[in-house]
């Protein structure tokens, strides 16, 4: 995916790309050197959730400083929220949000918040935590 700069053509390479042969690391790397969120949504969708290593890779990102690498991660963690919850720990999560989302950079920020949005859809004992003070 990384020889040519052309978002088009990487954009469709997402598509058919050979996702179930790569490593944590490959997928990690693949990740880290993406310059422009749309071509990382489009990774995350159709490479990575694909994978075997999601979880692992969903723990790794999640933290990352850099904007992107956490976008990653928290998009993971939003989709580990909707359709797998068992074993998270939600009000940690909220936690982590709640320290740390003002000062995330944009693109981490937005998906920090539609994990914090699908926590209090999805979980009515959270919901008044997970909303906005009036």
């Amino acid at each position: 995916m990384r020889r040519t700069g052309d978002p088009d053509a990487r954009l469709l390479a997402t598509l058919v790309f050979k996702r179930k042969v790569l490593s944590a690391d490959e997928l990690d790397a693949m990740v880290r050197e993406i310059g422009y969120p749309k071509l990382l949504d489009w990774s995350i969708v159709n490479v990575v959730k694909a994978s075997r290593h999601v979880e692992e890779l969903r723990v790794r990102w999640k933290d990352s400083a850099s904007a992107l690498v956490g976008r990653a991660g928290w998009s993971l963690t939003t989709d580990r929220v909707v359709k797998r919850p068992a074993g998270l720990d939600l009000p940690a999560l909220l936690d982590q949000i709640e320290a740390e989302m003002k000062t995330a950079p944009g693109p981490k920020r937005w998906s920090m918040n539609h994990c914090l949005a699908e926590i209090g859809i999805r979980n009515p004992a959270l919901r008044a935590r997970a909303m906005p003070p009036d």
